[in-house]
């Protein structure tokens, strides 16, 4: 039940890193648009750059929540060179580098934020997978403690029935011995009363009257 809980929880652990993986990636790129998005606008601003991706640079404006106005400017604004731009010009892009300045400053501490949850998520991804293995660990040590257990079992009733054999011989030996004494016994008994029958023929004892004569003289 605890190995099973623990790979409930590491694979939770798991689902939540990818999310928190997710949004710091998502974090990291939007950032990193306005980020050249400002630096293009600079160098448009002091006349490198001429050509801008118009329509990218008002997605990120859009974004940061830029004013209507001030969107409905920016692709006119983009086309004009630097030494035609007047007064209004000037102000209207110091606002939109204003505004990716305050939107890169967002997203800098959204990803800082996405960061810091991203290394809890994973420290905490690592404890659950070290709880997950400790668990398993556990169980399989359990079951080997079961397996040795039944094992030994096995091996003492092995051991128990092998000593009721053993026994059993044993018995049956002792039986054995003693049917053959008496077997012995009664031979013995038996050769002596045939001895005893054959002395007797050989050996017949005197008639009586033989032995009254032998009296009297």
């Amino acid at each position: 039940m605890k190995v099973k809980n623990a790979l409930s929880d590491d694979k939770i652990a798991a689902g939540e890193h990818k999310r928190a993986h997710t949004s710091r990636e998502e974090a990291a790129s939007q950032k990193c648009a306005a980020d050249s998005a400002l630096a293009m606008l600079e160098a448009f601003e002091i006349g490198e750059l001429e050509d801008l991706p118009v329509d990218s640079l008002i997605q990120i404006l859009t974004a940061a929540n830029a004013e209507k106005a001030l969107l409905d400017a920016t692709p006119v604004l983009l086309t004009i060179p630097k030494e035609q731009r007047g007064e209004f010009d000037a102000v209207a892009l110091g606002e939109l580098k204003q505004v990716l300045g305050e939107e890169i400053a967002v997203l800098g501490r959204s990803l800082a934020e996405a960061d810091r949850v991203l290394k809890d998520i994973w420290a905490e991804a690592l404890g659950c997978e070290a709880l997950r293995e400790v668990e398993e660990e556990r169980q399989a040590a359990a079951e080997q403690s079961l397996l040795d257990a039944q094992n030994a079992v096995q091996a003492r009733a092995a051991e128990e029935d092998a000593a009721r054999e053993t026994v059993k011989d044993r018995e049956t030996a002792h039986s054995n011995l003693l049917v053959h004494q008496v077997l012995a016994q009664e031979k013995t008994t038996t050769a002596a009363a045939a001895l005893a029958a054959v002395e007797a023929l050989c050996n017949p004892a005197p008639p009586a009257e033989e032995a009254q004569d032998v009296d009297m003289t």
